[in-house]
């Protein structure tokens, strides 16, 4: 399943753009060309990480052309094809393309002004947003008010679950989202080990406990751990018994899973923050891509990939190579990997072009 059209009204430097999409996407343009604002539009739509007020728009984000006009909406409209998975099939049942004959859905997004709220002066009108399917064909719209031709869809939040997009911003903190295990995309991929299950790791859990037990019985570390609960004793007064302990890892199988870290340049244990931004750089996509790999062994979730600027802090060479393990063996690739480059290494344009990707 692949994103295959995107229309956008009346968005940032968008007032009208309609572009088709094949598998996977290039996105090549100069700087404030819209690469970013684009991927935005898809992650209001589809991106379950979003909050409810982050898909509240502000006036500031209506495009120049209509910043006057009170009446005026923002559109998103995203069609998907190639629904496979009976739980895509089960939640988009409802979002079908009147005008498709192919298994084509269609999810509008539209930030507009409430309809009966009273306007003070030149004060501007109240704004929300909803989600809409189409229900008549776009020959039988002209004349049609939108509540007329669309009605509400009431389960977003199960089709972002069951259609996943990930979005890898331009300005990515790597060494904050490895470090973290909630955003870590190291995270899924120890996940799907079931580690905490595995009688060897429960041994090196046992093991890791009692190396801790061992560690805090040290004069100096006891002292210190002693000092900190005085410490933590006197600023709440006794009436919190934080029992704060020093160690090396939990003993805990699931707790220590959660501690797991990728090094780099082998014997020497580094780690993602000691090592250059590159070659973090290239960590964090090589974990992106090994955790699509895997999921595309499942039945349930659908992930999309959407990754701004993926050649940044690479030496062109590097570039190349990380473009070609991307884009290779499309054919086979069912997730969607949508990127956006102002780099105009022509090489890699024409490679991607040759493999049927729509720059």
């Amino acid at each position: 399943m692949h994103i295959s059209r995107v229309v956008i009204r009346n968005f940032r430097n968008f007032q009208e753009l309609s572009v088709n999409l094949s598998q996977h996407a290039v996105i090549l343009g100069e700087n404030t060309s819209g690469k970013s604002n684009f991927i935005h539009a898809l992650r209001i739509v589809l991106d379950p990480t979003l909050s409810d007020d982050e898909r509240k728009l502000l006036k500031s984000d209506f495009n120049y052309s209509c910043q006057s006009n009170k009446s005026a909406a923002i559109e998103i409209t995203i069609c998907m094809r190639g629904i496979e998975h009976v739980e895509q099939q089960s939640v988009l049942y409802d979002c079908k393309n009147p005008d498709s004959l192919e298994n084509e859905v269609e999810i509008s997004y539209r930030f507009a002004p409430i309809v009966n709220t009273k306007e003070v002066g030149d004060a501007l009108p109240k704004y929300d947003y909803n989600f809409y399917r189409r229900t008549h064909k776009q020959d039988e719209l002209q004349g049609l008010q939108w509540e007329t031709s669309h009605r509400l869809i009431r389960n977003m939040g199960d089709i972002r679950k069951r259609i996943l997009l990930q979005a890898v911003p331009a300005l990515r903190d790597i060494e904050s989202a490895l470090e973290s295990w909630r955003r870590s995309p190291l995270r899924s991929l120890i996940e799907r080990r079931e580690l905490v299950e595995d009688a060897e790791f429960a041994k090196i859990a046992d093991s890791s406990g009692t190396i801790t037990e061992t560690f805090r019985k040290i004069d100096k570390i006891a002292k210190l751990e002693d000092s900190i609960n005085e410490k933590l004793s006197d600023m709440v007064r006794g009436l919190y018994p934080i029992d704060a302990r020093l160690g090396l890892a939990p003993a805990d199988a699931g707790q220590l899973s959660q501690t797991i870290r990728i090094y780099a340049e082998g014997d020497k244990w580094r780690t993602v923050d000691t090592t250059s931004l590159g070659i973090a750089n290239i960590i964090f996509l090589a974990l992106l891509s090994t955790e699509m790999k895997e999921r595309e062994q499942s039945e349930s979730e659908f992930s999309i990939l959407c990754v701004e600027e993926p050649e940044a802090h690479l030496h062109p060479h590097l570039q190349r190579l990380v473009f070609r393990d991307y884009f290779r063996d499309l054919a086979e690739r069912k997730q969607q990997v949508i990127v956006t480059t102002h780099s105009p290494n022509t090489a890699i344009v024409k490679r991607v072009t040759q493999n049927g990707i729509r720059v």
